[in-house]
C-alpha cells in the first residue's frame, strides 16, 4: 500500500470516526440553538424532537458498537464483506447518513481490512502513548521493571515486560507494553530486548529502581544474569526475586521433600484426571452429586473437581479440598465403575479405590490442608499491584510463625483424631506402617532403618518433616539483598539508628536522586510532625500511609517524598498469567499481536 493509500485510508477513518452517532456533535448543537431561540415554530419544535429521539437511539447504537468490541469479536471473517467491522458498520450507517452515503460508493471506501488493521495499530500506539506518558510524567519519575519469559501457544518464546510506579497520590500502578517474541533466553538478549523497549518508548534506565524477575539463572545471576547486567548500566537498579514464585518454590520443595507425600499428590492428580478426562465419566459423577434440591450449575460451580494446576503448586491445595469435599461421592462413583467395567479401566479404578479408602490417603489430605491452606491465603495477598515490598514480607513473617505454631504435639494429635473419625465414618482402612522390606545383603551398607514404635509415630514423623521444610524454605527463599535495602531506608526514615550507618547507606546509594541535607531535615520535620500529633510509626508503611491521608504535607517534605517512591516501586513479578487484564486493554483497541517495530 502506497504513502497516498496510506494517507487517504486514515482521512476515510477520521471522516468515519467524526461522522459517527456517538459524538452527534451538529446535532445536538443544533438542539441547543434552536432552545435558545424559544419562538420557533412547531414544526421545528418537532423537527428537534425527532433529532432527540435519533441521538438517543444513536447513543445506544453507538455503546452497542462499543461492547461488542470489548467482547473482542474478530474484526475480519474469512472474507471482508461478510466481516463484523463491515456488519457494524452498516448498523452504525442506519442513522448516520453520512456513513451510509459513504459505504453505498464503488470504490475507495477505505474500509478493507488492511487499512482496518492499520486503524487498530494506530489506536494501539495512542494507548501505549498514554501509558508511557503515566510512567514519565511524573515528579519522581521512577520505576521498575517486571519482565519474564515463557512460550505461547505456538511453543514460540516471548518476553512479557511491564513497568510498576508510583503515581504522585502514592498508587502503586502496574502497565503492560507488550509481548516481545525472542528465539534465545540468555540474559544478553534479555538485556538487548529491555534496553530496545526502553529506547522506542524514550525512557530513560537511570530512573529504573528495580528489576523483578523469577528465580532462573539467567535473571538472578550474580555475575551474568540479567540484574548484574543492568546493575552495570544503573548500580542504583534493586533485583526482586518473584515473591510468588519464591512461595512456590516453598510449597514444590515441601511436597518433595517425602516419598509419602509425593505419591499422594500423584495419586490425587490421576484420580481428578481419570473423572473429568471423559465426559461420560464426569456426567455421571455429577448425577451422584446432585441431591434433590441441588441443580447441575450449582452442582458444578461448589463442587466440582478442580484439576490441578501444572505450574503454580499453591493453587493444588483448592484441588485437595474438592476431594475432601466430595470424598463420599468418589467412593460411590469409583465402586460403581469398578462393578461395571470388566476392562483395563476397571483395574485402575480398582487402584484409586484402594488408595481413597486407606487412612494413608485420609490423613494426607487432611494435613496438607491444614498446613498449606495459610500458604494459599499468602499466595493470594502477594498477587496484589498495591503490594509493596515490607508489606508483603510482614505478611510472610506472618504466615512463617502461624505454620510454625503448627509444630507440636497438640496440632498433630488434631489432624490425627480428625482423620481417625473420617475413616471411621466412611469405613476406610486402620492406621498402619509400611512393611519393612529385607536389604540385599551386598547392598547392606550395615545401617539399621528406622523402626517406629507405631504407625501415629511414623506419621507424626512424616508431619513434623514437612512442616520444617515448609519453615525453612520460607527463610531461605524470602531472604533478599533487596530486604536488606528496605531494611536500611526504613531505619533511617524512621530514625531507628541513632548512628550514621544507615544515614550514609542511603546517601551512599541514591545520590543525586535528591539533597541529602534537605532530605534529613525534611525527614527529622516529618517525624516532629507525626510525634506532635501524637502518631508513633512502626514501619515504612505508616509513613506511606500517614503521607496519602494529608495530601498539605507533601509540599513541606519533598525529599522525603521522593525517597519514599523508588523505595515502594519494586516488589513482585508479573507472569503471563498477571498480565491478562492489562493485555485486554490493548487487545480490545488492536485486535492483533502488538508488534514493536510499528512504534512511532
Amino acid at each position: 500500500m502506497d504513502k497516498f493509500v496510506i494517507r487517504a485510508g486514515r482521512a476515510a477513518a477520521s471522516k468515519i470516526i467524526d461522522s459517527s452517532p456517538t459524538s452527534s456533535t451538529s446535532t445536538c448543537s443544533a438542539v441547543k440553538d434552536a432552545s435558545a431561540l424559544g419562538n420557533c415554530d412547531d414544526a421545528t419544535a418537532s423537527d428537534i424532537s425527532v433529532q432527540k429521539q435519533n441521538t438517543a437511539e444513536s447513543g445506544k447504537r453507538g455503546r452497542s458498537y462499543q461492547e461488542q468490541w470489548k467482547e473482542k469479536y474478530a474484526i475480519r471473517g474469512h472474507v471482508d464483506e461478510n466481516s463484523n467491522y463491515r456488519a457494524l458498520l452498516a448498523l452504525v450507517a442506519e442513522d448516520n447518513t453520512d456513513l451510509a452515503s459513504w459505504l453505498q460508493r464503488s470504490k475507495y471506501k477505505w474500509i478493507s481490512h488492511d487499512v482496518t488493521n492499520e486503524l487498530g495499530s494506530i489506536m494501539a500506539h495512542e494507548v501505549l502513548k498514554h501509558l508511557v506518558k503515566l510512567v514519565k510524567d511524573r515528579d519522581a519519575p521512577y520505576f521498575s521493571v517486571l519482565i519474564d519469559e515463557t512460550a505461547d501457544v505456538t511453543n514460540h518464546e516471548q518476553v512479557s515486560i511491564c513497568f510498576r510506579f508510583v503515581d504522585d497520590d502514592f498508587e502503586i500502578n502496574e502497565v503492560f507494553f507488550g509481548f516481545y517474541k525472542t528465539e534465545s533466553t540468555t540474559a544478553e538478549t534479555l538485556k538487548n530486548i529491555l534496553r530496545d523497549v526502553l529506547t522506542r518508548f524514550d525512557i530513560d534506565i537511570k530512573f529504573c529502581r528495580g528489576i523483578a524477575t523469577d528465580g532462573a539463572a539467567n535473571m538472578t545471576g550474580a555475575l551474568s544474569g540479567l540484574q548484574a547486567k543492568i546493575r552495570e548500566i544503573e548500580p542504583r537498579v534493586i533485583q526482586v526475586h518473584c515473591l510468588a514464585h519464591s512461595l512456590n518454590l516453598v510449597v514444590q520443595e515441601a511436597m518433595k521433600v517425602q516419598s509419602t507425600v509425593r505419591d499422594y499428590l500423584a495419586t490425587a492428580k490421576d484420580l481428578i484426571t481419570f473423572v473429568c478426562a471423559s465426559p461420560k465419566r464426569q456426567a455421571m459423577f455429577e448425577s451422584l452429586q446432585m441431591s434433590d434440591d441441588d441443580t447441575l450449575d450449582n452442582v458444578t460451580q461448589t463442587h466440582r473437581l478442580r484439576p490441578f494446576c501444572p505450574t503454580r503448586w499453591c493453587c493444588r491445595i483448592s484441588s485437595l479440598k474438592t476431594i475432601i469435599q466430595n470424598y463420599e461421592e468418589l467412593v460411590l462413583f469409583l465402586t460403581e465403575i469398578e462393578g461395571t467395567d470388566r476392562s483395563d479401566v476397571g483395574a485402575k479404578v480398582n487402584g484409586f479405590l484402594k488408595h481413597l479408602q486407606s487412612f494413608e490417603f485420609i490423613f494426607m489430605s487432611c494435613f496438607l490442608i491444614k498446613i498449606l491452606d495459610p500458604v494459599e491465603m499468602l499466595n493470594a495477598a502477594l498477587q496484589s499491584s498495591s503490594l509493596h515490598l515490607q508489606m508483603a514480607m510482614n505478611n510472610v513473617d506472618n504466615t512463617k510463625e502461624l505454620i510454625q505454631s503448627y509444630r507440636t504435639d497438640e496440632h498433630f494429635d488434631e489432624i490425627w483424631n480428625s482423620s481417625l473419625g473420617m475413616a471411621e465414618k466412611y469405613q476406610a482402612g486402620e492406621p498402619e506402617q509400611p512393611r519393612m522390606r529385607q536389604v540385599p545383603k551386598r547392598y547392606d551398607s550395615g545401617a539399621q532403618p528406622t523402626r517406629f514404635l507405631s504407625p501415629k509415630d511414623y506419621y507424626r514423623q512424616i508431619y513434623y518433616q514437612v512442616v520444617d521444610t515448609v519453615i525453612n524454605s520460607i527463610d531461605d527463599r524470602f531472604t533478599q539483598a533487596s530486604t536488606s535495602h528496605l531494611k536500611h531506608v526504613e531505619s533511617f526514615l524512621l530514625r531507628k539508628n541513632k548512628e550514621d550507618e544507615d544515614q550514609d547507606y542511603v546517601t551512599t546509594f541514591y545520590k543525586d536522586d535528591f539533597d541529602s541535607n534537605r532530605l534529613i531535615l525534611h525527614r527529622d520535620m516529618l517525624l516532629d510532625i507525626l510525634k506532635s500529633k501524637s502518631v508513633s510509626p512502626k514501619h515504612f508503611g505508616d509513613l506511606v500511609e500517614y503521607i496519602k491521608a494529608n495530601e498539605n504535607i507533601r509540599e513541606l517534605i519533598p525529599e522525603t517524598h521522593i525517597v519514599l517512591k523508588p523505595t515502594n516501586i519494586a516488589s513482585k513479578s508479573s507472569s503471563i498469567e498477571d498480565v491478562s487484564q492489562q493485555v485486554d486493554m490493548l487487545d480490545q483497541v488492536s485486535k492483533k499481536n502488538y508488534n514493536p517495530q510499528f512504534l512511532p
